[in-house]
């Protein structure tokens, strides 16, 4: 086997022309490639030169096969080669961009941070040439942009926030690049961006002696760096991805606070918080005393924080979930804006006190601000939930429980449970009353946020039989699996529901519980029934309702007649209401008047009336007066001629043609002298 070559005269090759290409696109362009993705075009020259350095490349550590050698021999020799062959390749291309940017980080440490956008226009520029000779030219690149970013991000992180925050900028407007046509989410990508990221964030984070996490120590300052990193990671894993995760990753695990003060309650709500940030802790056998003392407390708090709630409900009741506030105007956008850009979030209640021992005053400080923070309903709120959480989660861990929620995933028996700890069935009976007590109080005061606890715990359940058994029992595949539906999948699914229940079209079958449900139901509704609806004309209805009026001038029909004023009517009052909707005002001026010409004319009408009524009236008193001052025979001859005339006007006023009829009779009654019995009778 013979040895040569210089991997060092290689590596310096190629470094030469890494920075030949990035800087012969600095000086022909201004442009900010930290924000913005440079055309592929930019490297073709580089990619052509890097594909005849690779050409050349004679690192000779092969093996060469004797002739005796069977065919599987040189196989196997030939096989051997090739991968020495990649790997010295691999080698000298990873070499190379990482000596090209430790130069640059370098230099750029060693002046100060000067020139800081052109550093950071050449690290891109680096990156993206890697991008692209994986594209074009070789896939080994694929790892070496991998290890670069991976590189220059530890090195950025070690000089400050900043500047690292500056850099995270790339990697963020990359993201489409690196979903499309970097990333295959196989183990090793995965490993490389996990390994990346974990090594940012948990820099960041400090613990005490105990393992635990000290909010306190920790540079809140950073929050925004570390949020922007998750962010990142997760827009580019997948949500079902678990890659160096175990069972319990999801544990806070954070140092709880504690403060010295007199109120029980306070030290009872700052000592329960050891549950909420590491419950798996207590279920171990040597922390159950200690739980036991803590599920009185929890009892206590829970009792006083209901109590409080109950009292605030009965003066505030809920809010309605469906109510859908009106949008803001663009003032108060601008003043909201500007009123929390300046505010900065706190994620936990940072006490003076605990950062300066022994300080009575501000131990006192910070259990009236405690006690006023708790006097807040979001914050009894959020302390509610969290206790309804935790009694939910130590309520289901009992071995009955447990049993019984693998048999609901229908889990083979060689899997257990994901949490390894039981505990006591006092305790669990505890923790249970502590949530039907949450349960019961919130069913009277917000049953809304009940029904948002309620569901809650059970998506946390899903998740539990994810992380416990993470397959569907009839398909034995994972809940995720082939989650990107296609329309063959939602037609068959569709189908499938239409067999089993299938729609009846009987003529009295329900299919919507009642025939009238079943009726309305059978309606096509939808925008594009109202987009086709026909728009009412108001000069076309009174066009419409002057015809109708020359139609009633000139009909004699009673039917046609009544069918003609309904219609008429029903356009009038479909005009009225359109004015009325677009102009109240002016719509309702013209009824107005005819309103009131119809009061005047009907009041001359009553008056009329009324002095018709007064003469007929005088004229009987002094009919009346006159008899008086005759004789009883003459009143009576008077009286019988004034009812006479009075019962022939009735009969004239009911039926004028019988008066003129009877009129006729008298005459030709008085004319034979055969009608006098009434007037001989009266004398007698």
């Amino acid at each position: 086997m013979a040895v040569n070559g210089n991997f060092n005269d290689c590596i310096n090759s190629f470094s030469d022309e890494v920075q030949t290409t990035v800087e012969d696109i600095l000086q022909n362009s201004d442009r900010d490639y930290l924000m913005e993705i440079p055309d592929d075009s930019l490297f073709n020259n580089g990619n052509i030169q890097f594909k005849n350095l690779l050409d050349d490349i004679d690192l000779d550590y092969k093996l060469s096969p004797d002739d005796n050698a069977t065919d599987q021999v040189k196989s196997q020799i030939e096989n051997h080669n090739t991968n020495i062959a990649n790997k010295c390749k691999e080698f000298v291309v990873t070499s190379t961009f990482l000596n090209v940017i430790n130069s640059r980080v370098q230099v750029f440490v060693e002046s100060d941070m000067a020139e800081e956008a052109k550093f950071f226009n050449a690290i891109a520029l680096i990156l993206d040439f890697e991008v692209s000779l994986f594209l074009n030219v070789d896939p080994i690149f694929k790892q070496v942009y991998y290890d670069s970013i991976s590189k220059i991000t530890k090195q950025l992180f070690l000089i400050s926030t900043a500047v690292i925050e500056k850099f995270w900028s790339y990697l963020e407007t990359r993201v489409p690049i690196i979903l499309k046509k970097l990333y295959q989410n196989t183990p090793s990508e995965r490993m490389s961006l996990l390994e990346m990221c974990n090594h940012l964030t948990d820099n960041l984070i400090v613990k005490n002696k105990e393992g635990q996490r000290d909010s306190y120590k920790k540079d809140s300052f950073n929050d925004r760096f570390q949020a922007r990193v998750r962010f990142f990671i997760t827009s580019i894993l997948n949500f079902e991805d678990n890659t160096g995760l175990n069972k319990y990753f999801h544990v806070s695990d954070r140092a709880s606070s504690s403060i010295q003060t007199k109120d029980p309650y306070l030290e009872d709500l700052l000592e329960i918080q050891k549950l909420f940030n590491n419950p798996l802790q207590y279920l171990k056998r040597e922390n159950q005393k200690k739980l036991r003392v803590l599920v009185g407390k929890v009892e206590k708090v829970s009792k006083e924080l209901l109590i409080q709630e109950n009292i605030f409900r009965s003066s505030h009741p809920s809010w309605d979930q469906f109510l859908i506030l009106p949008p803001k105007s663009e003032a108060e956008k601008d003043y909201l804006t500007e009123k929390f850009s300046k505010s900065s979030y706190v994620p936990e209640n940072y006490f003076i006190s605990l950062f300066q021992e022994n300080d009575r005053k501000q131990q006192a400080e910070d259990a009236q601000m405690l006690n006023e923070i708790m006097r807040k309903p979001v914050a009894r709120m959020q302390c509610i939930q969290s206790i309804y959480v935790v009694a939910h989660f130590f309520s289901e861990l009992s071995v009955k429980n447990k049993n019984q929620f693998l048999s609901s995933i229908h889990a083979p028996p060689n899997i257990k449970h994901f949490v390894d700890g039981v505990l006591p069935d006092d305790i669990v009976s505890s923790f249970g009353n502590v949530k039907k007590d949450i349960m019961h109080t919130l069913r009277a005061t917000d049953p809304h946020w009940l029904f948002l606890l309620q569901h809650l715990t059970i998506s946390e359940k899903n998740w539990w039989s994810w992380l416990t058994y993470g397959k569907n029992s009839k398909t034995n595949k994972s809940f995720f699996f082939d989650k990107n539906l296609t329309s063959d999948d939602i037609h068959n699914t569709e189908d499938t529901f239409k067999s089993i229940y299938p729609y009846k079209d009987k003529k009295y079958f329900n299919t919507f519980v009642t025939p009238q449900v079943t009726r309305k139901m059978k309606i096509q509704r939808g925008l594009s029934q109202i987009e086709r609806a026909d728009v009412f004309s108001i000069n076309d209805s009174k066009f419409e309702i002057d015809t109708i009026d020359n139609e009633l001038s000139q009909t004699t029909d009673v039917n046609n007649r009544n069918e003609l004023l309904e219609k008429k009517s029903l356009l009038t009052w479909r005009v009225l209401r359109e004015q009325r909707s677009s102009d109240w005002l002016k719509a309702t001026q013209a009824l107005r008047a005819k309103a009131v010409s119809d009061q005047e004319r009907n009041a001359d009408n009553e008056t009329k009336e009324d002095d018709s009524e007064g003469i007929a009236k005088s004229q009987k008193r002094t009919l009346t007066e006159s008899v008086d001052d005759d004789s009883p025979e003459e009143k009576k001859i008077r009286l019988d001629e004034q009812i006479n005339s009075e019962n022939s006007d009735d009969v004239s006023e009911k039926d004028p043609q019988n008066h003129v009829i009877s009129e006729a009779n008298d005459a030709s009654a008085d004319s034979d002298g055969e009608n006098h019995d009434a007037v001989d009778v009266d004398i007698k």
